[in-house]
């Protein structure tokens, strides 16, 4: 990992930390009611957010198509249209 990822990992958890602090306070301050108010949105605004994120990934062009791949040496066939889940495997020496 290089050392521009791990700084920005460091400050990514630092922020989430600091931003769920801040929330916790906040709810604590602003009472039950409010609080529950506001986990309801926030929740919701989440779930929004994770079906835009699924469904653009699944209408993403361009997806590579693992059929047939080669994996250190090792070719690998997965059968998607048959009865069952099967995999095939065939191993040849490294060339």
């Amino acid at each position: 990992m290089s050392q521009l990822s791990r700084r920005t990992m460091w400050v990514g958890s630092a922020v989430s930390v600091l931003a769920l602090g801040g929330l916790a306070v906040y709810l604590m301050i602003a009472g039950l009611d409010d609080a529950d108010k506001l986990g309801s949105v926030l929740s919701a605004a989440v779930g929004a957010v994770a079906l835009v994120v699924t469904v653009l990934s699944m209408r993403t062009p361009g997806a590579r198509d693992t059929s047939d791949v080669r994996v250190g040496g090792v070719n690998v066939t997965q059968i998607n249209h048959a009865s069952g889940n099967q995999q095939h495997v065939n191993v040849q020496p490294p060339k």
